[in-house]
């Protein structure tokens, strides 16, 4: 991030407040959530131009979670180190696309952007403050739990249905138990 280092602003929180929308320094408080969010956005952009690999795999998770079924921003942009919403485009009738996946990409960054700072609440001692390093990784470790619950289900499926398929054929318990390791062991 460019210009001078500042302090991060927190604020604190009591934790038996009912309604944050009560707390005297509300504004403040909503200042501390915009600023995170445009972080968390501005290092998305990094990402996009400094490691491409890395924004294609948040990219195609945010996109799978809105069901976006289009062309990536990699490939739509030239990447000239302006950012997401800077960069030229390769074709200038995509302007309007390139603003609605921005509008999807800033969406995502304010849902991390909030979920860091309620996470850091308590580890703060009870204060809501700025978050100074925004992570993707949460995001991609979730999609990754998500992925390996799906492969564990497939699995499952698969060991049932080989077990059936051995019961009518009335094979001993021995063999479905060795077919059952041979799955377990891929």
């Amino acid at each position: 991030m460019n210009g001078p280092k500042r302090d991060l602003e927190s604020v604190y929180v009591d934790p038996v407040i009912g309604n944050l929308m009560n707390h005297p320094q509300i504004g403040k408080i909503n200042e501390i959530f915009r600023n995170s969010e445009k972080r968390y956005f501005i290092h998305l952009s990094e990402i996009f131009e400094n490691n491409p690999l890395l924004y294609a795999k948040i990219e195609e998770i945010i996109f799978a979670k809105y069901k976006i079924f289009e062309t990536s921003l990699l490939v739509v942009l030239r990447r000239q180190g302006k950012g997401i919403l800077h960069d030229s485009l390769i074709l200038p009738d995509l302007a309007k696309y390139r603003m609605d996946v921005a509008k999807v990409l800033l969406q995502e960054c304010q849902k991390e952007a909030r979920l860091a700072i309620r996470n850091a609440y308590y580890q703060n001692g009870y204060l809501i403050g700025e978050t100074y390093s925004p992570e993707f990784t949460r995001l991609i470790d979730e999609a990754n739990r998500r992925e390996e619950q799906k492969k564990q289900v497939r699995l499952k499926k698969r060991l049932f249905d080989s077990c059936l398929q051995n019961l009518f054929r009335e094979q001993p318990v021995n063999l479905i138990n060795r077919m059952t390791r041979q799955y377990m062991q891929r």
